[in-house]
């Protein structure tokens, strides 16, 4: 048998169900009010959004579509590249890059400048190591496409996953530095000697 205090505890427990669907309610209802209140992306963050989900697609005619003739980019790596010789460079990588994973996030930007973050995961080709590289990204707009990009990483961190005890040992030296720069950089001619669309009109 119940005791005499069990009804009570039956209506306490059905009131606190009650409260509890209801603060559930309200959380839901908040969550829905404050989506539908985020502004939508201007002009340039879809155009940030548009690149990065070409990249995630590996579609470097459709990423080079949102640069402007004259785009200059940099990273620790490839350091300064213009014109023709990006859209070689995202060409590259895209074809090396078979099991490559692209995720972004953090896409903002005004009439001017704008920001993006993204992680790279793929496996690194001359040494088949796994490499998780993290980017932050700035960019400069002019007449509706990029202008300027720039691509901001550790190469040392990058090259502790991607060249394991050498890279640990002397990636953070300005030799092991070069050496990376150069060997990306004759790749990227190799690339483009066998790639006519990227040849004519390309920067020096």
């Amino acid at each position: 048998m119940l005791g005499s205090g069990a009804p009570r505890r039956l209506v306490d427990d059905a009131i606190a169900a009650v409260y509890e669907y209801r603060d559930h309610a309200r959380t839901r209802a908040t969550l829905v009010e404050l989506t539908n209140c985020v502004s939508p992306m201007n002009q340039n963050e879809q155009l940030i959004t548009t690149f990065y989900q070409a990249f995630r697609r590996r579609d470097p005619e459709a990423m080079a579509a949102c640069y402007g003739p004259a785009i200059r980019f940099s990273d620790p790596v490839f350091q300064e590249l213009s014109g023709l010789e990006v859209g070689a460079m995202w060409h590259m990588l895209c074809e090396q890059g078979t099991d490559l994973v692209v995720a972004f996030s953090e896409v903002r930007a005004d009439d001017d400048t704008g920001s993006a973050h993204w992680d790279a995961t793929y496996t690194f080709g001359p040494t088949g190591r796994a490499v998780h590289n993290r980017i932050d990204a700035s960019f400069e707009f002019e007449d509706g496409r990029i202008v300027d990009h720039v691509d901001s990483f550790d190469l040392w961190r990058w090259s502790r996953m991607a060249l394991g005890f050498a890279g640990t040992l002397t990636g953070w030296s300005g030799p092991t530095k070069s050496k990376i720069r150069g060997t990306a950089d004759r790749s990227l001619r190799r690339f483009i000697d066998t790639h006519p669309e990227h040849r004519s009109g390309t920067a020096s």
